[in-house]
């Protein structure tokens, strides 16, 4: 709105100073044309012709005053014209351009000659006999058209001033609403309302970004605070039955009636015991890890090949020591990621599939890199998980029925579904018709990425 009025303001201040530029050319024109007469029939027809020019605006109806002539011999001698005398500030030995001056000029009303003062534009001409002549129009016009912009533009500029501070408070007003509403939003949070999200208005501005931002970072918490919890729950729940077991091992220990090499039977279970339990809170911890994105800052370019080449070595004697065949089909691959987690999702996978395949099973592994990505696949030819069971089993100590008689925690597909969740990578469990496929899709990375 400010540079409106300022565009309008500089295209009216344009017009005048065009119209007096044709105002100047106007005064050269008509000076030229009487200095032509003059020249070729001298003084007597130079004002004849001041004089017709007077009498025909007079008849017209115009006003004298807009049109100055004075032809003069000496600066006491006027010849014609209705100005009363030579201007002391007329600049005579000047280039011949238009000047401004103030003149007395003569008007004629029912006999009476009056003087008024003008301001005109003027053009002086010095003639061959020593004369001089003075064409010019009045400026009263131009002045008022100047007087007139001024005005405008001081309304203008307040009424744009007024507007802008009328809009800033309307918009400050708005703004401090905004940021009331989110902050009593924010203390109810803090209050206990975890449920409690940030107001939106749906205007797609910069506080809805701000909100939906914050909204998610909630969500996450939340998300964060009930992963927790139910990893607390699971622990407290699975983790009894074997601190339990090393609790009466210890209790049948102490009551002295046992051989030694009871004892020592009792202390090697005891030790097993524990060792099985502190493998559980370290697979937990490094779950947790992951899913801070603490290990982030360790990923780099891999070759997914020689990571699943190395682990179909590692496996490759296990499963032909159960009856298993293991057939490999790898093409080159990258991705951007830890190796050492990539490397322990295969070999979890890998001995996943050999540990609930019955013998003689089939396992595939598969690695093809496309424009969609790269996938590294693993299938065997087991019972395989019920569809509905598929997204269950990727939670924490989550085990079947079926498997709860073989050793484990319950936390392999966990891992796997961290890790994938760390590399932005699409887990699938998929029915291999028979057995189970589970399906990694890493994304293509981009040109420049980066940790």
């Amino acid at each position: 709105m400010v540079f409106l009025a300022l565009a309008l303001g500089g295209y009216y201040y344009w017009q005048v100073e065009q119209e007096e530029q044709q105002l100047d050319n106007q005064l050269v024109a008509e000076a030229e044309e009487l200095l032509g007469l003059h020249a070729q029939s001298g003084s007597q027809e130079l004002a004849s012709a001041i004089r017709e020019r007077l009498a025909k605006a007079a008849a017209e109806g115009q006003a004298t005053q807009d049109h100055f002539y004075l032809y003069i011999e000496s600066d006491t001698r006027v010849i014609a014209g209705n100005v009363a005398g030579w201007p002391a500030e007329a600049e005579v030995d000047g280039d011949g351009s238009a000047q401004t001056l103030t003149l007395d000029a003569k008007e004629n009303a029912d006999g009476t000659t009056t003087l008024l003062r003008h301001k005109a534009r003027v053009r002086v001409e010095v003639l061959e006999n020593g004369g001089k002549l003075l064409v010019g129009h009045d400026l009263e016009d131009s002045s008022n058209r100047r007087a007139h912009l001024r005005f405008g533009l001081m309304v203008g500029g307040l009424a744009v001033l007024l507007i802008a501070i009328t809009t800033g408070l309307l918009m400050s007003r708005s703004l401090l609403s905004r940021l009331g509403q989110m902050n009593h939003t924010i203390l109810r949070i803090l209050a206990g309302n975890r449920h409690e999200r940030m107001p939106y208005r749906e205007h797609g501005d910069e506080f809805d970004e701000l909100a939906h931002h914050f909204d998610k970072m909630l969500n996450e918490n939340e998300r964060l605070v009930s992963g927790m919890r139910a990893v607390t729950d699971d622990i407290a729940h699975d983790l009894r039955t074997p601190l339990s077991r090393v609790l009466n091992r210890i209790d049948l220990a102490l009551r002295g009636d046992a051989s030694q090499e009871k004892l020592r039977q009792t202390l090697e279970e005891i030790r097993e015991e524990t060792s099985a339990i502190l493998g559980t809170f370290q697979e937990l911890l490094l779950i947790a890890q992951i899913e801070s994105g603490a290990v982030r800052q360790r990923m780099q370019e891999v070759d997914m090949e020689e990571v699943v080449s190395q682990a179909v070595d590692l496996y490759q004697p296990v499963a032909e020591e159960v009856g298993h065949s293991l057939v490999v089909a790898t093409q080159s691959a990258r991705v951007f990621g830890n190796p050492h987690l990539l490397a322990q999702v295969c070999t979890n996978l890998l001995d996943n599939a050999i540990k609930y395949t019955p013998p003689p099973g089939k396992i595939v592994v598969t690695l093809q890199a496309a424009e969609e990505g790269v996938f590294l696949s693993i299938a065997d030819s087991g019972p395989g998980i019920p569809a509905q069971e598929c997204q269950h089993v990727l939670e924490r100590f989550v085990r079947l029925d079926q498997t709860r008689s073989m050793p484990g925690t319950g936390l392999g597909l966990s891992f796997v579904r961290a890790v994938a969740e760390l590399h932005e990578a699409q887990l699938c469990l998929e029915d291999a018709e028979p057995g189970l496929r589970v399906v990694l899709r890493f994304p293509v990375r981009q040109e420049g990425q980066s940790a």
